[in-house]
């Protein structure tokens, strides 16, 4: 509470305004103006409470504190494999934090060895 008091204060001497604050800890203080806005959007769509939101493009579980990056673009990939076909799933994994680095260097591996072979894209 202190850290995001002290943010606002900060923030709002240069006349930034924060909001859409999250937390995995439950905050004490929930005033109304700390509420998402209800858009008409909202309300006819429906607004379900959830415990997960995005944060730089990733999924967080506010609940349980886990972040997940989903690979399954890259394992639905059809026959027959093309470097066009391997490249698309690749830049489809969106990670800011580099958090996947440890999978995407092998499959950029695997992508640096077919791009040796001199094939063609499709």
């Amino acid at each position: 509470m202190q850290f995001k008091e002290e943010a606002t204060t900060v923030l709002a001497g240069a006349s930034f305004q924060l909001h859409k604050w999250h937390s995995n800890v439950p905050l004490a203080d929930t005033s109304s103006n700390e509420e998402e806005e209800q858009t008409y959007a909202k309300t006819v769509a429906g607004n379900p409470k959830t415990t997960e939101i995005k944060i730089l493009g990733i999924p967080w579980d506010l609940l349980n504190d886990c972040m997940t990056i989903s690979f399954e673009p890259c394992f639905n990939i059809a026959s027959p494999i093309t470097k066009r076909k391997m490249v698309a799933p690749i830049n489809s994994i969106f990670d800011v934090l580099g958090w996947s680095s440890p999978v995407m260097i092998i499959v950029m591996l695997l992508f640096s060895n077919v791009c040796l072979l001199k094939l063609h894209w499709d």
